[in-house]
């Protein structure tokens, strides 16, 4: 009995010791060596070093548009503006006309051109101060012109046309004297301009006081229609006079295998001056190399 009550007793010491005793501290884990793969990291690039700024690029402003001089109402265009060609004589440039829509038109700056491809006639002309071009592409002519009539539009035409249906330069002029709204002004008369030849008429435009015109299509009144000329460019199209009882000089070349037409027009009181000038660009033809 006593025995069993000490074997008891030291059981419940030996009990108590091991309660009381600090808990054991666990064996932590070797480091391992090398770690399992995961995911391939991706490399970040290294931040680069800015380069220092060596000169700040100043802007370089656009070019202005030239102000009109000789037209106060009209764009001027300058040679840059335009597309140019070195021609086969060093030194000497040659633009194509810009394209205008319609009516007022554009001025141009004095210098060579080549007349629209559209024409069919591979020529250039030398143009002066003072002229807008009138750029009749849909109509299929080809207008320089300067002054102005009753409605502010241009009394003084250039107009250019191919007129090979015509067949001669007889044949065209036989044309023009049976319109029944212009009179001839003397006999028809060799020209020879810029080397090319043909003939020349002048003429007088009938009064046609009855008309009133049409402001909205920049039509004046007592205008005359000029039907002769209409079969050389687009059909829909017509041709009146700019100014009332105006005089014309009609001047068919022969150019290679073109026949052109020039139809000159301006104010009888203007048209002494105006066919000098005219004649004097007129001399400037010349062919371009295909």
């Amino acid at each position: 009995m006593l025995g069993k009550f000490c074997l008891s007793l030291m059981l419940m010491l030996v009990l108590e010791l091991v309660a009381c005793s600090p808990p054991a501290t666990p064996a932590q884990a070797p480091t391992a060596t090398s770690a399992l793969p995961t995911e391939t990291a991706v490399p970040i690039p290294p931040t680069p070093t800015p380069v220092p700024p060596t000169e700040t690029a100043v802007p370089v402003p656009p070019t202005p548009t030239p102000v009109p001089t000789e037209i106060d109402d009209a764009e001027v265009l300058s040679q840059a503006q335009l597309t140019e060609d070195v021609t086969a004589v060093p030194g000497v440039v040659i633009s194509n006309f810009p394209t205008v829509n319609c009516c007022n038109g554009r001025a141009v700056q004095a210098g060579l051109y080549r007349l629209p491809a559209w024409l069919d006639m591979p020529l250039s002309v030398e143009v002066g101060d003072g002229w807008r071009v009138m750029n009749e592409e849909q109509a299929k002519l080809f207008t320089l012109a300067r002054g102005k009539n009753s409605l502010d539009n241009p009394s003084e035409w250039i107009v250019f046309m191919n007129a090979s249906s015509a067949g001669s330069d007889e044949g065209l002029m036989a044309q023009f004297l049976e319109e029944p709204n212009i009179v001839p002004l003397g006999e028809p008369t060799v020209a020879d301009l810029a080397g090319y030849a043909g003939w020349q008429q002048d003429f007088a435009v009938l009064p046609n006081p009855d008309f009133a015109g049409n402001q909205r299509d920049d039509i004046p009144a007592g205008v005359q229609f000029i039907a002769v000329v209409e079969q050389f460019f687009a059909p829909g199209f017509f041709w009146v006079s700019s100014s009332p009882e105006a005089q014309l000089r009609f001047v068919a070349l022969n150019v290679g295998d073109t026949l052109l037409f020039v139809y000159l027009e301006a104010p009888p009181d203007a048209f002494a001056t105006f066919v000098a000038d005219a004649d004097q660009m007129l001399q400037t033809l010349a062919m371009l190399e295909p």
